[in-house]
Parts: C-alpha cells; structure tokens; sequence
C-alpha cells in the first residue's frame, strides 16, 4: 500500500468522521494540550498551522511504538504463545539431541562453538515449527488488524484535538453559538448512521458500542467502505511481511546466548548427565521469560518499522490538520456572514448567543435574504431597532415574504395584526393582494383568511371594506359560492346596491336565487330591478315574478303570464312600473294584434256589405205573343234589386 493510498484513505475517513480522545489500553490517550498557542486566541492566518502542530503531536513515532508494544504484549498473552514456544523447544531439542551423538553433546560441555551450533539447530528446528509459524502468523494477524483500529481510535484523538482547537477559536471568535452549531452539524451525521447503519460502517459502529463515551465530545469516526478495504490491505501486508522478517532473525539475533551455559557446564560437571551436553540449557534458555521477551520485543519492532514502511506519518498528519480545516472552511463558507456579523456587530454577537443551535440556520438565512433584499446598511438599521430580532422571532416561511420584497416592516406590522395566523396569511399569499392597513383588527382580518384559498382571497380582497363586509357576513356555504361564480364586477355591484341596503333573512333568499338562477345576475343590474325591489313590500314574490321573466317564453305563454300579472298589479301586490317594465312589451303586442284583427274584422264585413249591394242587370227575352207563335221577342231589363223584392 503506497503512503498516497493510505493517506487518501485518512483523508476520506476523516471527512466524515471526528471523534472524542479517549484512552486506549493501559496508556493515557486523552487529547494533548495545545502546545502552541491557546486556540482561543489564535488567528484566524494560524489556525492551520496550530492544526497541523496539534495533529503532529498525536502521531510521534515512538508514542505509536509504545502502543504497538502494549498491542503485541496482549495478543501474544490471548494467544497463549508461551505455551507454543514451550512446545516447540522441547520438540526441536529432542529432534535435535536425536541428530546429535555422544561425543558432539559431550563437547558441547565446553566448546562455545559447538553449544552455539547446537543453538541454533534448535532455534531453527523450534521456530521453524508449523506450530510456532502457525501461531506467528495468527499473532501477526491479530496484531495488525488491532493496529489498524488502534490507529483509527489515534487518528480520531487527532482529529478530535484538532476540532476542539477549531471550536475553542470559534467560540472565542465568534459565539459559542457558533462553537456548537460544528458540534451539532457532526453529530447529526453520528446519528444518521446509528438510527439506519450499514454494512460499510460495521466497524465504526463497534467502536461506538465499546467505546459509548465517545459519543459524548466533539464527534465520531465515521467508516467508509474505502476503510475496511484498506483495513483488509493493511492487516495483509503487515502480517505477511512481519511473520518473514521475524523467522528470518529469530534463529540469530533473538536468541540470548548467556555465557553461563559454558561456563555452568564446566562447574557443574555431571559425569552421568555430561551425555546430555548442552541441550538441558538450551532448552531452559529458550523458554525463560527473558527470551520470550525478547520475541515480543522483535515482532513489536517489525511491526512498527512494517507500518513506517506502509505510511508516511507526517504525511497522515498533515492530511488530518487539512481535512480539520477543510471543515471549517465549510462551515465558514455556509456561516461566513453570521461569523463576520458577530465579530463586528455586538449586538448581533448578543443575538446569537442567545439563538438555540437549532435555530442557527434560521438566523443565517434571514441575514441572508435581508441583506440580499435591502443590503447591508438596512440590516445594520434593522439590528440597531431592534426590528432583527423581532424577525427572528417569527415563523420560517416569514422569510418568503422577505424574498419577494415585503419590507421588514411591514412583516411585522403584518404579524402583530395577525397573530398566531401568520402562517396562514403567508400560505393563503394575502399580503401579496393587501396591506395591514385593510383591516380594523385581527378578527376582521380572520373574517378573510378563513376563506383559505388564494384566489377567494385575493377576489375577496378587490372589494372595498364595506363590500368585503357584507359578503363576507354571508353564511359560509353562500360566500365561497358568491366568490367562486360571480366576477369581481358583478361581486361589487352586487354588494354595493343590494347586500348593504337589505336585511339579513332578504339577502339569504336574494343570494340563493342568485346561485340557483346565473341569469338573474343581468337582471338584478336594471335600474328599475333593483329600484323596485328595495321598495318591494313582499321581497320574495317579486324576485320570483323577476325570475320567471329571465326564461325564455313563446308568445303564448307571454300573452299567459302578462293575463295572470294583471290581477297583483290591479291589487298593488305588483309594481305597475315593473309590470310595465317586464309585461309592457306584451301586453302593447297584444293589443296590436287586438286592433288588427278588429280592423281586418271590420273591413272585411265592410267588403263584405258592398258587394251584397251592387246593382245585377239580366236581359230577359221574351215572346211577344205567347198565344200567336213566331212572333218577334220582346226585350226586357230587370234590376236586381227588383228581383230582390219581387221574389
């Protein structure tokens, strides 16, 4: 694994994670005082140095031997290797003392040479072992795989120390506000991953579980599947390359040759046991505690010089100070106006002291939206006035009032009239359609927003306040009806000269004949309409008499209903004017139609009489002797009338 690879993995695990110092193993591995400069009196120029100062003191070399010492100590006690050593010495002696006659193990008494040849055949035959290998390779294993999560459980010390510097100079700064609004903004990404975890994040999790103070702090390591990948790399190639480097020395470099066994030998000559040689103190030597020791020492060394070789520490470091302060970079970025607002306005320092964490988001998005609207000058104003403040107390969606330009002051004229219903005049939009000054009080207000629909509202609100009143005095079932089918127009008239001058029961019927029958609306309009029925004794009869004229008629049923009008209007129960109005037209063609067919009646009984009167002349020849035969006729005129009288 390259030092780029791992320091990308760092850098990665470090852009979401921070996590609180907390000891690990027998040693103390609480975060460090700041050994430059206090951080809350950094500059801002300096906080990366002061970061990569702090992250440096972490990861010192031989703070992380220390830490592999103590790793190898325990694992090789888990292990039981003690036990394995013993077993493989007493094997290889035996194997050795096997291959060995008399008089080598007799020599070995006195000859430094043949007992070290006689070593080192054992040393090689024990630890050459597949017993010992096997074991070797399992504390290899566990050694680097409890590395790498001692190395997270460092590199989180480093980042925690490294954000607490960078909380100490916020808070000193800027606001403590400020300070745990970083704190907060980290642990809810903690939070994210303990309610919904998943399998990337196995090993963070168990580091919480086993470490639950740690969530107490500044934040949490947070791991990434590029994590465990590396874990995986990391925990190979140190173990592989350790297991090789450390069989390759044992045999020589790992082995106390303590001069006593020579010179023992001598002084303690056993002419009985001078057969065994050398071999009984080989053995002893090899399983005291001080060899043993020895061993741990070797692998604790290996280990620590293998991860030198796979990291650059320095390098790590420096990539924990950068990600450290890439964080705050972001936060200045997404907070930078807040913090420059709080390090030259104090009273807006005092405001944000005093702003919840929770509620630091809601302040940064109306300095935001204010100054965007109305610039900086007019947010100083606001500040001084107090007005800011006042802003800040009111709901979220206030803030669309301000991204259309409703001036703050307004906003808050608004919000004194409406109450606890602010947010529904902002959801209705009825600041866009009219002003505070509209309404005489919060319940006429209410009379409006009770409506709860935008465009009711905003046809509502064409009205002036004396029309408004008197729809809105409608039963509810009537006022949405009225709004919803009659044009602004038709609503103002409507209200204007009848809904203000009729009492209550009247309007009801008028407003119900009105959403029952569209076409009376055009006869409601005529003058003589609405004067008649203002002056109407029986309201009701005369709108439905109104109302039976808007339908389409055939001249028969005209002629039928002007007949059956007569009567009220000869009984004064109907205006003559308004019978005249609706029945004039029809009665004038009926009596058009009268006079014409009595003037047809006449002239034709006239025709009639003159022709009856005229004179008929009718020639009549006649013999002039009957008697005689032949005789020339006799010519004769009768007139008619004559005839007439004649028979």
């Amino acid at each position: 694994m390259t030092p780029r690879i791992a320091n990308a993995f760092l850098a990665t695990l470090l852009l979401f994670t921070i996590v609180p110092a907390r000891p690990t193993f027998a040693q103390d591995t609480s975060p460090v005082p700041y050994t430059f400069q206090e951080c809350d009196q950094v500059e801002e120029a300096r906080l990366r140095d002061e970061l990569n100062g702090i992250t440096q003191s972490i990861f010192e070399p031989e703070k992380i031997r220390l830490e592999i010492a103590a790793i190898v100590d325990r694992k090789w006690a888990e292990l039981d290797l003690d036990s394995t050593v013993d077993e493989a010495v007493d094997a290889a002696v035996e194997k050795a003392r096997s291959e060995t006659d008399w008089w080598e193990r007799v020599k070995s008494n006195w000859s430094a040479d043949t007992t070290k040849e006689l070593t080192e055949k054992v040393a090689t035959y024990a630890f050459a072992s597949e017993s010992f290998v096997t074991a070797v390779n399992q504390l290899s294993e566990s050694i680097a795989s409890e590395l790498v999560d001692e190395l997270r459980i460092m590199t989180a010390k480093s980042a925690s120390s490294a954000l607490q510097c960078v909380q100490a100079f916020i808070g000193d700064t800027f606001s403590q506000t400020m300070a745990a609004v970083l704190e907060e903004q980290i642990q809810d990404r903690i939070d994210e991953i303990v309610v919904d975890p998943d399998p990337e994040n196995a090993t963070i999790l168990d580091i919480i579980e086993l470490h639950p103070e740690l969530l107490s702090g500044v934040a949490v390591i947070v791991g990434t599947q590029l994590a465990k990948r590396f874990a995986a790399k990391m925990v190979q190639n140190i173990a592989g390359k350790v297991i090789v480097r450390i069989l390759g020395k044992l045999a020589t470099s790992a082995i106390p040759l303590v001069g006593w066994i020579i010179g023992g030998g001598l002084i303690v000559w056993d002419v009985i046991n001078a057969g065994e040689g050398a071999f009984p103190q080989i053995r002893n030597s090899l399983q005291e505690d001080q060899t043993k020791a020895e061993l741990r020492k070797q692998i604790a060394n290996e280990v620590h010089a293998e991860l030198l070789a796979e990291m650059d520490l320095t390098e790590l470091s420096r990539s924990v100070s950068n990600d450290v302060y890439s964080q705050w970079q972001e936060f200045r970025r997404k907070y930078g106006r807040v913090l420059e607002l709080a390090e030259t306005n104090s009273r807006f320092q005092g405001i944000l002291d005093n702003t919840p964490v929770e509620e630091v988001k809601k302040l940064a998005d109306f300095v935001s939206v204010v100054e965007a609207k109305l610039g900086s000058t007019r947010l100083e104003s606001l500040l001084d006035r107090g007005q800011f403040e006042r802003l800040l107390a009111l709901p979220q969606n206030v803030l669309e009032m301000l991204e259309l330009g409703v001036d703050p002051d307004i906003v808050i004229e608004w919000a004194e009239l409406a109450g606890d219903s602010i947010e529904l005049l902002i959801a209705t939009e009825l600041y866009r359609v009219a002003s505070p000054s509209d309404f005489r009080d919060r319940a006429d207000l209410e009379r409006v927003l009770v409506l709860n629909d935008a465009e009711l509202i905003q046809k509502a609100m064409l009205l002036d306040r004396e029309e408004r009143d008197a729809v809105l005095a409608l039963p509810t079932v009537h006022i949405e009806q009225v709004l919803e089918k009659l044009s602004p127009e038709e609503l103002s008239w409507l209200a204007k000269e009848y809904l203000t001058k009729l009492n209550a029961q009247v309007i009801n019927v008028l407003v119900d004949r009105v959403l029952r029958e569209p076409e009376l609306i055009a006869e409601l309009g005529v003058e003589l309409v609405q004067v008649t029925l203002l002056e109407s004794q029986d309201f009701e009869e005369t709108l439905d008499y109104i109302i039976l004229k808007t339908g389409d008629r055939t001249w028969a049923g005209q002629v039928i209903e002007m007949l059956s009008a007569i009567r009220p209007a000869l009984s004064s129960e109907l205006s003559w004017a308004l019978f005249w109005h609706y029945e004039g037209a029809a009665l004038r063609n009926t009596l058009y139609a009268l006079a014409g067919l009595l003037a047809l009646t006449i002239l034709w009984r006239r025709i009639m009489s003159r022709r009856q009167r005229q004179d008929v002349n009718v020639t009549v020849v006649l013999p002039e002797n009957r008697g005689s035969g032949g005789s020339d006729p006799v010519h004769k005129s009768v007139d008619d009338h004559s005839s007439d009288e004649s028979g």
